[in-house]
């Protein structure tokens, strides 16, 4: 038994230092002059490494009868501090993500600012109807992140 894996773990790593000659034989057949500038660069361009995003905690608070106040922080370094945020909403589950409000963040990559109940007409249980407005808070891509967002799993209505 031992015996078997040791020979499929060699099998396949043979196979994966194969590849890459496979892969660039392939892409140097091309037609002499038809082409073939192109397939050179794209053979000689370095991999691209994706972004990483940016984490954003955020919660709805309710500070009194008829205040709702969405809190949030952006984390990472280089800190988010004092550059704007966009507040998004959508009005049922299915919606669109639209703008709602640009808030300026704080000196640390805090984000405060009031938000409004939907309408009657929400299944709270769900979450699903007109009524139901979700929010979350969006950061466009800078040099170092990608774009960003909240999870947006909160939801308000009024009742």
């Amino acid at each position: 038994m031992r015996m078997h894996r040791i020979v499929t773990g060699l099998v396949a790593f043979a196979l994966i230092a194969f590849v890459p000659f496979v892969s660039t034989s392939s892409a140097t057949a091309v037609k002499a002059g038809v082409g073939a500038d192109r397939s050179s660069a794209i053979t000689q361009a370095p991999a691209q490494r994706a972004k990483p995003h940016r984490k954003i905690t955020d919660k709805i608070v309710q500070k009194g009868l008829h205040k709702l106040v969405f809190k949030g922080h952006v984390l990472g370094k280089p800190t988010y501090g004092k550059k704007v945020v966009k507040i998004q909403r959508k009005i049922s589950k299915s919606g669109h993500w639209k703008l709602f409000k640009k808030v300026k963040s704080t000196k640390k990559g805090g984000v405060k600012t009031q938000v409004p109940a939907g309408g009657r007409n929400c299944n709270s249980a769900t979450g699903n109807g007109g009524g139901c407005w979700y929010f979350r808070a969006f950061t466009p891509a800078t040099k170092s992140y990608a774009a960003s967002h909240s999870s947006g799993k909160y939801f308000t209505f009024k009742y």
